[in-house]
């Protein structure tokens, strides 16, 4: 049982079950004549999917977690590797045999998935910022099942645009956090290649890009719920900003669990406003 926790714990579902709540999010959007239970099975699916990412990323990146996360399930012995991999699997085989059997036209797209998050941890060791990159755009592409499912992806791509430079803001703190191991082991990124301010300072940079995102989707589009669509962006990108302050200012562990879990907050509070206002035209 304690196994089967752990590795539960692995796959991330928190963060999972955000990825679900924007695949479902995107696909109502774009077809909101889709029934509820297809929404839901795409909203699994993107959980799975990810989760298996989570696991098999665990599993290559054991040494580097012994030394900045040696608390995760693989350093503390609580799982080994051999179940880490059969489970990451497992999870890769359900979203995608699932997919397949939902709407054969998504498979791709899940297959897709599945393979850069499998290839995430060789890409983090040829280059880290590559990797951030790729983090930024497999969390954007969370909402992209229906822009896939209909082949319209415009109205979606100021989402899309939010989601990437949020997500690589707070990847850029998540690797001042782990430059020490990720250093020990070769890996090159901002973090690791500037000094500590820089880095910081670019990741702020991106949050001002957001906003200067946000400001352009207001001038630029005829919103339907306008109010909503700046109190909500303007909320998330704040709280963003206020875990990265606390955590720039004083880089303790409970300021930087802080920072991650407010990073998840601002997910949410963004939700509302662009669900109001997308597809943008």
């Amino acid at each position: 049982m304690n196994t089967l926790v752990a590795l539960i714990a692995m796959a991330r579902p928190v963060v999972c079950l955000l990825g679900g709540i924007g695949a479902a999010a995107g696909l109502l959007v774009i077809a909101p004549d889709r029934p509820l239970p297809f929404l839901l099975q795409i909203a699994l699916i993107q959980a799975l999917v990810w989760g298996g990412g989570f696991t098999i990323n665990d599993y290559f990146d054991v040494e580097k977690d012994r030394l900045n996360e040696p608390w995760r399930a693989i350093p503390s012995g609580r799982v080994s590797r051999k179940q880490a991999l059969g489970s990451a699997i497992l999870l890769f085989l359900a979203g995608n045999v699932w997919t397949w059997l939902l709407e054969p036209g998504l498979v791709l797209f899940a297959l897709q998935q599945s393979l850069l998050l499998a290839a995430y941890s060789r890409i983090l060791r040829w280059n880290g910022i590559a990797a951030n990159v790729l983090t930024a755009y497999l969390s954007a592409s969370a909402i992209a099942w229906g822009a896939v499912h209909t082949g319209n992806s415009a109205g979606l791509m100021p989402a899309f645009v939010f989601i990437f430079l949020l997500v690589w803001s707070r990847e850029i703190v998540f690797d001042i956090h782990d430059r020490h191991g990720d250093a020990s082991v070769g890996i090159r990124s901002f973090a690791t290649l500037w000094p500590e301010d820089k880095a910081f300072r670019l990741s702020w940079l991106l949050l001002g890009l957001l906003l200067a995102v946000e400001g352009a989707i207001w001038a630029g589009f005829h919103l339907l719920h306008p109010i909503a669509f700046i109190g909500s962006i303007s909320t998330a990108v704040l709280a963003t900003a206020l875990g990265l302050a606390r955590y720039q200012t004083t880089r303790s562990k409970a300021n930087y669990l802080r920072f991650a879990n407010l990073g998840r907050l601002s997910f949410l509070l963004a939700l509302p406003g662009l669900y109001l206002n997308l597809p943008l035209i």
